[in-house]
């Protein structure tokens, strides 16, 4: 926002300065202002905003009971939007001695204010916290704002008043920011819940991730998950434990408690790296691997469950009883054996693991609260949910916005809002801890721990190829599971469309065997074929240089039908290794020579067999010169492109 601000001049007695600000000392000789001298605009602008202090204006108190915050922060965020475009206005009502200004700006601080005020009484709670926080931050960059103007309205000098004013858009820039970032969180929000579908949620929420990623393949989008992940913890983070932090790091800043999660994540880490060897042990027991795959997988169900009652907003009969049922299933599947595998490999319990498996799901709960060595990381467990869980909807009742729960055991009242918190801060406990042993797991080279489908909540195998594509301006026009091959037509992006099949087939489930791709791009086409063992040679023979993983892509790739590798290409192949082992003169490379001397045999090109002997002669003989002096190596390397199709 640009205003201008009138100051009072007079030329000064001492310099000759036309521009002494009356009232001041001169900026050019320092000569002192007169006592007597009154700068009546600066005069003006001071008793205005003098008028404008928010105890001046009489306006009503804010309600005394808060609606809930989910339907109140969109009214409340349209309401900071209008107290900003009402603050710039009455500040540059008053730079304008414009009349009636000064009851504007009043008006303008008293409602910044107010809504500060409200926003303070709300208390922090999930699946709100991250929305809170930015209302927040928003009121208090709006408040910042209004001193900053309010400096610079009062101001001596002009460059005081710049000063201020720079200060004041500064502050603007943070309010855009928050103003991002909770527009940020609404459409992730949104999106994650989408139509409300459950069985959609892992995919609605691998496109939220890969969108916020874009331009990224997934292997790309897990080393940015594993960086963030070990600054976390201050460890190392295995491969694909990237996309899991990545994954959980949106969640929790959609839901949960971002802080308190990472918190979890770290202290977990932390208790792991402290003890090393009795997480081998336990890491080592099959039993435990077995009992850790099936909490992740509960644990997707529970994720999934968690986000889609947060669509409920209101909450009614039917979202209590899901919460406690949530909340039931979370200490009976997944506190106990993760805190059952905590206390174990920390030595926090003498019993084995088995026998705290035993055990009451809370009381295990309870040990893992308890032990020092897992401070920080366990939360206390309401006993009386996990009881009302198990004891059906007569348990428990809804009356207006409180939960009523009535057992033998436990007998008490709370607000609906804080049911969900407590469902959702046990969520957000587990998935810290998972995932710090799940990062353990995968460091210690252990992948049995890790479901290999996700039954209702799997992805299909379409929208993974798709969201991995997608991610390079590549189109999949359609995909087809036939037996053993998987069938793709492609448009966009461009060559090498070995990579495409390549990706692909990794995303494919295992019984897939070959992959076929049509690919268009612009006025090209090309339609390849490979099959997993060829890809799995390719990627092999990446240890032998990137020279020779090329030969080996175009050996094992088809297109149109007929090998890759062949007449031209092959002799360009057998000129570039041979070039290279000659000019290095490395008998190493001799295997390699042999190989492609093998698939010349093949083609039935005995010229490329003789120059392959000489080659493997040369280098045996320690007597290359000759050799390298041949015209053909020039002529060959000309006839035919060697890169991957």
């Amino acid at each position: 926002m640009e205003f201008t601000l009138g100051f009072d001049r007079v030329t000064c007695r001492r310099c000759g300065d036309p521009e002494r600000i009356l009232g001041v000392a001169c900026a050019s000789c320092g000569a002192k202002a007169a006592p007597s001298e009154v700068n009546v605009q600066v005069q003006q602008r001071r008793q205005a905003v003098e008028l404008a202090k928010p105890e001046t204006v009489d306006r009503p108190g804010p309600p005394v009971d808060l609606p809930p915050l989910a339907l109140a922060a969109p009214t409340i965020w349209a309401r900071q939007g209008e107290e900003l475009e009402a603050l710039v206005s009455a500040v540059a009502g008053i730079a304008a001695a414009r009349k009636g200004a000064a009851g504007e700006l009043g008006e303008s601080l008293a409602g910044i204010a107010e809504t500060q005020g409200l926003l303070e009484r709300y208390g922090a709670r999930r699946p709100l916290v991250s929305q809170l926080a930015s209302l927040r931050g928003r009121s208090a960059a709006l408040a910042a704002i209004a001193a900053a103007y309010l400096e610079a309205l009062t101001a001596e000098t002009p460059l005081a008043a710049q000063k201020a004013a720079g200060r004041a858009q500064r502050e603007i820039d943070r309010a855009v920011e928050s103003i991002d970032r909770y527009e940020g969180l609404q459409a992730a929000g949104r999106a994650l819940e989408g139509d409300g579908e459950l069985a959609g949620t892992v995919e609605r929420l691998i496109s939220v991730l890969l969108a916020q990623h874009a331009g990224s393949s997934i292997p790309e989008v897990d080393d940015a998950g594993r960086r963030r992940l070990a600054e976390v913890t201050g460890g190392e983070a295995a491969a694909t434990a990237g996309v899991t932090f990545l994954a959980q790091e949106l969640s929790a800043s959609v839901y949960l408690d971002s802080a308190t999660w990472a918190a979890t994540l770290a202290a977990t880490a932390r208790a792991i790296a402290t003890n090393r060897e009795g997480f081998a042990a336990a890491f080592a027991d099959a039993r435990i691997r077995d009992d850790f795959q099936r909490a992740s997988s509960l644990w997707t169900e529970a994720y999934a469950q968690a986000t889609l009652l947060t669509r409920a907003g209101a909450t009614s009969e039917g979202v209590v009883r899901q919460l406690v049922k949530l909340y039931g299933t979370l200490v009976e599947d997944l506190v106990a054996p993760l805190g059952s595998l905590m206390l174990v490999g920390t030595s926090s319990s003498t019993r084995e693991y088995a026998r705290l498996m035993r055990l009451d799901a809370t009381e295990v709960a309870r040990l893992a609260h308890e032990a020092p060595e897992l401070a920080g990381i366990f939360r206390r467990v309401e006993k009386g949910y996990r009881h009302a869980a198990s004891h059906g909807g007569h348990a428990y009742r809804l009356n207006g916005n409180f939960v009523e729960f009535s057992l033998r055991s436990f007998s008490n009242t709370v607000h609906w809002e804080e049911l969900f918190d407590d469902v959702l801060a046990l969520t957000e406990m587990v998935a810290g801890i998972h995932l710090a042993l799940d990062n353990a797991l995968l460091l210690r080279g252990y992948t049995d721990h890790r479901p290999t489908d996700l039954g209702l909540y799997q992805p299909s195998t379409e929208a993974l190829v798709r969201f991995g594509l997608e991610a390079h301006g590549i189109s999949l026009e359609s995909l087809r599971l036939e037996g053993d091959r998987m069938e793709l037509e492609v448009v966009g992006g461009g060559p090498p469309t070995f990579a495409i099949a390549a990706a692909s087939l990794a995303l494919a489930p295992a019984h897939v065997d070959v992959v076929s791709v049509a690919h268009q791009w612009g006025t090209d086409a090309r339609h390849l074929e490979v099959d997993r063992q060829a890809v799995h040679d390719h990627a092999d023979a990446e240890t032998e240089g990137f020279l020779w993983q090329t030969v080996v892509g175009c050996r094992v790739a088809r297109v149109d039908g007929a090998p890759w590798l062949t007449e031209g290409r092959l002799r360009a192949a057998v000129a570039a290794i041979g070039w290279d082992a000659l000019s290095a003169e490395d008998l190493a490379r001799t295997r390699q020579l042999k190989q492609l001397r093998a698939w010349a045999f093949e083609a039935k090109d005995p010229a490329a067999e003789e120059l392959l002997n000489e080659t493997i002669r040369a280098l045996r003989l320690s007597d290359v010169g000759s050799l390298k002096a041949s015209r053909t190596w020039r002529e060959w390397l000309r006839a035919g492109e060697l890169e991957l199709p």
